[in-house]
């Protein structure tokens, strides 16, 4: 991993130094520092311009947040920006990527596995408490900060255009397996998309990544605190937010569904939110939810084509790998759709 220029350091904290300086989670986007100070700590972190070509609509949208978050007395912590010297949220390095500066939510801990019902049940309720927080919010004071994020049909024009570029052969066991795998599920890739065209599914405000381990428990305890990694807040359908949660919190070490994890935590995401939900939305549950590790298989083996251009990757064959898993994980979820259909409409019918 790349360290902060000096030069960064001394914009956001002219006046003095961090006594240690240290790498922060395991994000495949952005890079991450935590700084030490006496008195506190601050998260510092790069912007990937690859990714995020427009990182002045991520602060945008992030002060939106902020502002509106300060009327909720007992919401989701956001964690604060912090200027540098001259006043500005962004600062860049020589190399013209941007960094920004955020509080670090002391007495806090981020997770990579779930290991029990009621973490589960505090991620669904943390999810729809996001919702509630924000769907107040006017969705056109928001910019898109990545345009086509989440809109599987674009995937799959992507997928399909490097594919034909690069022309991967199925000579190998894995390759083979994804080309297929894409080939059979591609009639599907658009059915969120076009329900959001016909109307019958309507933008909101979404999180965009919430994935288990952005989620901040308070340490030693259930209790969830702040949802965090905000870059991807935009207008768009709860729907991926709701199966992206699902995805990353209810997969197996062998990618299988786990059905009392997603059980509880499609109870308490229900049981909050319902008051947002439309029929429609209801419906356009389990399509969601199978659709998304779909999507994600697609951009990782498209990554994987392109020369990983996207991901972060440790070795060579790391995101055909990541590809493989959840392409297994959408043919589990598949196999479970009875029973995933059937939960969802007797949790409905409890409520």
């Amino acid at each position: 991993m790349i360290q902060p220029p000096a030069s960064i350091l001394a914009r956001f904290f002219p006046d003095q130094h961090p006594e240690k300086i240290a790498p922060l989670g395991n994000g495949l986007i952005n890079d991450t520092f935590l700084l030490h100070f006496p008195a506190r700590r601050w998260v510092l972190q790069r912007i990937n311009r690859h990714v995020f070509p427009h990182p002045d609509k991520i602060i945008h949208n992030l002060v939106c947040l902020q502002e509106h978050a300060g009327n909720w007395q007992n919401g989701l912590k956001i964690p604060a920006l912090s200027a540098t010297r001259e006043g500005s949220w962004l600062a860049y390095d020589e190399r013209h990527a941007p960094w920004r500066v955020m509080e670090f939510i002391e007495d806090s801990e981020s997770r990579e596995t779930i290991k029990s019902s009621a973490e589960a049940a505090n991620v669904g309720k943390a999810l729809a408490q996001f919702h509630l927080q924000f769907h107040t919010v006017d969705i056109n004071t928001l910019e898109d900060s990545l345009p086509g994020f989440h809109i599987t049909p674009l995937y799959l024009k992507h997928y399909d255009e490097v594919s034909a570029k690069r022309k991967p052969k199925p000579d190998h066991l894995q390759t083979k397996f994804c080309l297929e795998f894409i080939e059979h599920y591609r009639g599907n890739a658009d059915c969120l998309e076009q329900a959001r065209q016909q109307g019958w599914l309507t933008p909101r405000v979404t999180h965009g990544d919430p994935k288990l381990n952005n989620f901040l428990f308070k340490k030693n305890s259930n209790q969830i605190i702040a949802l965090i990694d905000l870059d991807t807040v935009k207008p768009n359908l709860i729907q991926y937010d709701i199966a992206d949660c699902v995805r990353s919190c209810c997969q197996t070490a062998d990618h299988k569904l786990d059905l009392t994890l997603a059980r509880h935590l499609l109870q308490h995401y229900l049981q909050q939110a319902k008051p947002l939900l439309t029929p429609e939305d209801i419906d356009y549950l389990y399509p969601a939810i199978e659709l998304l590790p779909f999507e994600l298989g697609l951009r990782f083996f498209t990554d994987y084509l392109d020369g990983d251009r996207y991901f972060k990757t440790r070795y060579p064959d790391q995101n055909l790998d990541r590809a493989v898993n959840q392409f297994r994980f959408c043919a589990a979820i598949g196999q479970h759709s009875n029973e995933l259909k059937k939960l969802i409409n007797t949790i409905l019918a409890a409520l």
